[in-house]
């Protein structure tokens, strides 16, 4: 698949954020908030879609979550699914939060949590792998969402 983004802006309308014009014509894609909730009047909501998210976990009892993830596996050695450090919470909340501050793009979706991270933002190739083999194994995920990054 390609795309082509023209050189020229002048033609750009200005938006609410500093967006490249590949991005101001996926704007429902790149910008979670008021976009999501421009999906979701056009009735797509994420049914019948499974979404796995590989970080650092999800926060127990979180507000953008009222009914739990479908699935919660700790890949790292920590012996906790908790997430202190907050990024896979973010994360998940951005795929499927259904709150008015952040709502997700699919809040109707399955959601599995796969912890790979621990809360010190430590991982392994190792934990990856295991939680790719078992996806895999179970063949019923359509999307998989990985942060990962790094200096």
């Amino acid at each position: 698949r390609t795309f082509r983004v023209d050189l020229d802006r002048s033609t750009l309308k200005p938006l609410w954020r500093n967006l490249t014009q590949a991005q101001a014509r996926y704007k429902v894609i790149v910008a979670p908030g008021k976009e999501a909730s421009e999906t979701w009047h056009h009735g797509e909501r994420g049914q019948n879609s499974t979404i796995a998210i590989f970080d650092t976990g999800l926060r127990s009892n979180h507000p953008h979550f009222p009914k739990q993830p479908d699935e919660r596996i700790n890949w790292t050695s920590e012996r906790t699914l908790a997430d202190t450090f907050g990024h896979g919470t973010f994360i998940a909340s951005v795929v499927a939060g259904i709150s008015e501050e952040c709502p997700g793009f699919a809040p109707s979706s399955s959601l599995r949590i796969h912890k790979v991270f621990t809360n010190q933002q430590v991982s392994y190739t190792s934990w990856f792998l295991d939680a790719f083999n078992y996806l895999l194994y179970k063949g019923d995920v359509d999307v998989i969402n990985l942060s990962v990054g790094g200096p």
